[in-house]
């Protein structure tokens, strides 16, 4: 969304989620500051004013890590990626945006996919009751690679225990689907906090070939059986 404010910063990039509320995310004082879309993970992508005045840029803002202008992580030539045409970003972090060019007098137009460079396990749906979200991104899970394993979404300030299996058994339980449950080598409790996410420290790689499933449940009041449970993640361990 965007907040309209008095003074010179005329308008601010800012999101919303329970239990944190309002989280300003554009960090100068801009003119027409926008946010245009944003994931289940709470990534945004959004226009905002650089320190040169009346310019704008596009720029991602990643939760839990902060805001990064789009043109100063791409090398795009002599493409300039179009801030007042909006952008989408998706779940794996691909953002789709308009640039332009002018070649030799010439000027173009052409619609960019810009895709992340690190791997996500593959989520295999079953999420609810409740809308949290489970990702596991980062390396691919090799030796000397990393990962990072988060949810968001969750109630806030809730016990939440990760199930982690060693084969895909989905069961009815709590109103949705436990998939690890019947095979399950760890049992790990967590606590939200209090944008109801739980981010545990990084995954290490190898060891593999070794297929895993992992699962998220957690206390949430607010729900018929007060249990809210995460999408499933399919998690390929390699060598």
């Amino acid at each position: 969304a965007s907040a309209w404010v008095t003074g010179s910063c005329k308008s601010q990039a800012v999101s919303y989620s329970t239990g944190t509320g309002w989280q300003l995310l554009s960090n100068n004082c801009g003119i027409s500051d926008r946010a245009y879309s944003v994931n289940n993970f709470g990534d945004v992508v959004m226009q905002q004013q650089e320190f040169v005045p009346m310019w704008q840029t596009l720029a991602v803002h990643v939760t839990g890590a902060g805001l990064y202008p789009l043109k100063g992580q791409i090398d795009a030539g002599a493409w300039t990626f179009a801030a007042f045409s909006g952008a989408a970003i998706n779940d794996a972090g691909d953002i789709a945006l308009i640039a332009n060019r002018i070649d030799q007098g010439l000027s173009q137009t052409g619609l960019f996919v810009l895709h992340r460079i690190d791997a996500c396990q593959a989520n295999l749906g079953y999420g609810g009751p409740g809308h949290s979200y489970l990702s596991l991104c980062g390396g691919n899970l090799s030796s000397g690679t990393q990962a990072q394993l988060k949810l968001v979404g969750a109630a806030p300030l809730q016990p939440a225990l990760l199930v982690v299996g060693t084969a895909s058994q989905p069961t009815p339980l709590f109103g949705g689907t436990v998939v690890p449950l019947q095979s399950s080598v760890l049992l790990a409790p967590f606590v939200s906090d209090a944008a109801g996410s739980i981010v545990t420290p990084p995954i290490v790689g190898g060891g593999g070939p070794l297929t895993l499933y992992a699962q998220f449940g957690y206390l949430d009041p607010l729900l018929p059986q007060s249990v809210g449970l995460s999408n499933a993640l399919r998690v390929e361990l390699l060598p």
